[in-house]
């Protein structure tokens, strides 16, 4: 009730100021301001330094060698979020308000990432420079003189969008991950494009950040501290809608037009929001640290030295479970709610424990530090400078599993007991390598397998390209495509190979076949960007003419060609050597 009351006030003094019937004249205020601490801490309880601070794209600072970002002179409610390369963090984000004294952010370092290459170039295959690539409402960067531009330590998969004002690109999106980490997007220069400002505010008139702006499910941009975004390179009528968590918004979407400059939003926070502050302590009254708090079945924080931790944000009742490896609690889990507050645990012993001291070195015999060591999913130890950690608190049997960013291990993981005292794991640095598969022309030859001493790896994209990850150690690399020949027909590769290149010619045995897709049966135009397959593996991509040149055939080799939204006849065509060149059209729908 409480909650539907404040919302009701709220929308009648908005009310009340667009109809001009409330002033307030005359009176000076102070504006009171207030102070907040925010803190980063590893999932082991270490502090995180580096971690930039961000209030929408604003950022406000970065947190110090303990992990802390002291703000002062705050005067309103907002949201912050947290970045680090190679992290992500529980929660991703917090409000902010003038109870809020300290706020804790839990990060995990990711020791597996990944790169992609993102290439754009004009439909004459031209490099397209200063093409900005996004990701959700951010801009990540721009691409270089060669059309490229590559980002690195990423963990999930990641959507990306190119912008650049007068151009429209095919695809829209794309979304990137480890095994889909070169791609490419084709531009055209449009006659006309347009941007849209949207302008995001509460019942009082403050701008509200942090909000995020769609059109479908693809988000375009994200409010800054006042409450505006800018949707670039609009190519005709869009829908936009805006969300933000803990509000709603009024209308629910607007169409935003060439003539419509500025579009508007209003939002109304629909959330409240509390904090729990809890204590383990063992059977003798002392704490117990890294006690792990799950809130339906996430892991959302852990107790610090002292054996404490606030629990923060949350919106409703919730049961949070206390655990940690060899330990049972009581109670086993709690409902809280808004007027909890505080509450204690005990946790109490179940087994006993005992430390391993875990080397990592590579193979030269050298340290390799900061190699994190796990226990299933959890990190248990980093090891320093010298290549070493001690794990502690362990039980009979644990298996402990070494992971660094481009590192492999040998063995992959041990299993320790009580009696091993010390163990050492041998690594050896990963690599990358671009492989580039062009004909005597320069021509792309795509769906070229490679081979890694003798297991295949990878096969080139349309562009006759391909990226090797996860590379040790010198390794033989051959490719491979029925009908060519190639020079050098393979090459040794190590970690000092930046770019292996291999030249195609068809064997003398095979034939060429011209694919033509035209947009009719007679002096018809070329459809440019269709894929051809060769039993179903791609060889190519028509031009702006419409065709392409298929080298290297043989014996009765099916072709056929696909391009998103299209249907083509025949649906496919049987070649042999007699053959100097086939034709596709659109079906008729």
């Amino acid at each position: 009730m409480r909650r539907n009351q404040t919302a009701l006030l709220v929308l009648l003094l908005f009310t009340l100021v667009l109809s001009g019937c409330m002033s307030i004249a005359g009176v000076g205020t102070e504006t009171e301001t207030f102070s907040v601490t925010v803190e980063v801490q590893s999932d082991t309880g270490s502090a995180v330094p580096g971690v930039t601070v961000y209030e929408g794209d604003s950022v406000i600072g970065v947190t110090n060698s303990p992990g802390v970002l002291e703000v002062r002179g705050l005067t309103r409610s907002t949201t912050y979020q947290v970045e680090k390369l190679n992290w992500t963090f529980n929660p991703d984000s917090q409000p902010i308000r003038a109870t809020s004294s300290t706020v804790t952010f839990t990060g995990v370092e990711a020791t597996d990432t990944y790169s992609a290459v993102i290439r754009v170039q004009d439909v004459d295959r031209n490099p397209v420079p200063n093409v900005s690539i996004a990701r959700g409402g951010f801009t990540l960067g721009a691409t270089d003189d060669t059309g490229t531009f590559t980002i690195s330590g990423l963990v999930d998969p990641e959507v990306v969008f190119p912008i650049k004002s007068g151009w429209a690109f095919f695809p829209e999106e794309i979304q990137i991950s480890r095994t889909n980490n070169n791609v490419l997007f084709t531009g055209q220069e449009t006659e006309f494009t347009f941007d849209v400002v949207v302008e995001v505010r509460d019942g009082a008139g403050a701008g509200i950040n942090n909000v995020l702006v769609y059109s479908g499910d693809r988000q375009l941009a994200r409010t800054g501290n006042d409450g505006l975004a800018t949707v670039r390179a609009l190519t005709g009528p869009t829908n936009l809608r805006v969300e933000r968590a803990g509000w709603v918004f009024t209308p629910d979407s607007v169409v935003a037009t060439e003539d419509t400059p500025t579009v508007f939003f209003t939002g109304l926070r629909e959330i409240d929001f509390f904090d729990v502050s809890v204590r383990v302590v063992d059977i003798f009254g002392d704490p117990v640290n890294r006690v792990s708090f799950s809130v339906d079945g996430n892991i959302v924080a852990f107790t610090d030295s002292d054996g404490e931790v606030v629990l923060r944000n949350f919106s409703e009742p919730k049961t949070i479970v206390p655990s940690k490896e060899d330990w049972r609690f009581d109670p086993p889990s709690l409902l809280v709610n808004e007027d909890t507050g505080f509450v204690e645990f005990e946790a109490i012993p179940i087994a006993p424990s005992f430390d391993v001291l875990i080397r990592a070195e590579d193979e030269q015999g050298q340290p390799i530090p900061g190699v994190s060591l796990f226990i299933g999913e959890t990190v248990v130890g980093i090891t320093d400078s010298q290549g070493e950690a001690a794990v502690v608190d362990l039980k009979e049997s644990t298996v402990i599993r070494p992971a660094k960013s481009s590192w492999t291990f040998n063995p992959e993981h041990f299993q320790v007991t009580q009696n091993t005292g010390s163990f050492t794991f041998t690594g050896a640095k990963e690599y990358q390598l671009q492989v580039a598969v062009l004909d005597e022309l320069g021509n792309p030859i795509p769906s070229t397998e490679l081979y890694l001493d003798s297991i295949l790896k990878k096969a080139t994209d349309s562009d006759g390209y391909a990226l090797l990850t996860g590379l040790t150690g010198p390794q033989e690399l051959r490719p491979q495509k029925a009908g060519w020949n190639f020079d050098p027909v393979f090459e040794n590769v190590d970690s000092t190979t930046q770019l292996s290149s291999f030249v195609g010619t068809p064997r003398p045995d095979s034939f060429t076949v011209t694919v033509n897709v035209l947009d009719g049966d007679i002096g018809g135009s070329g459809i440019f960007g269709v894929s051809v397959f060769v039993d179903g593996a791609l060889a190519g991509m028509t031009g702006t003419d419409g065709s392409v040149d298929v080298r290297g055939l043989l014996g009765t080799p099916t072709i056929t060609v696909a391009k998103d939204g299209w249907q083509f006849q025949p649906a496919s065509v049987q070649v042999d050597k007699t053959f100097m060149e086939v034709n596709f059209t659109p079906a008729v729908q």
